[in-house]
C-alpha cells in the first residue's frame, strides 16, 4: 500500500470507531468532542480521495496529450 492508500484506510477505521463510540455510553460525557474529531476525519478522507481523482484525471489527460500529439 502506498502511504497516502494508508492513510485513507486509516481514517476510514476511525470514523468508524467514532461512529462506533458515539453509541456506547461514553458519548453522553465525550459526545460533541467525538463528533467533532469524526467531522475533521472524515473531511481529510475527503481530501485525500480529492487529491487521488485529481491526479487521476491529470494522468488521463496527459495520457489523452501524448497520443494526440504528433
Amino acid at each position: 500500500m502506498t502511504k497516502n492508500q494508508d492513510s485513507k484506510h486509516y481514517l476510514a477505521e476511525l470514523i468508524n470507531l467514532y461512529s462506533e463510540q458515539l453509541d456506547k455510553p461514553i458519548a453522553s460525557t465525550f459526545g460533541e468532542l467525538i463528533q467533532e474529531i469524526r467531522k475533521e476525519c472524515i473531511q481529510e478522507l475527503d481530501q485525500l480521495r480529492q487529491v487521488d481523482m485529481e491526479a487521476m484525471l491529470w494522468a488521463k489527460s496527459g495520457s489523452t496529450k501524448a497520443l494526440l500529439s504528433p
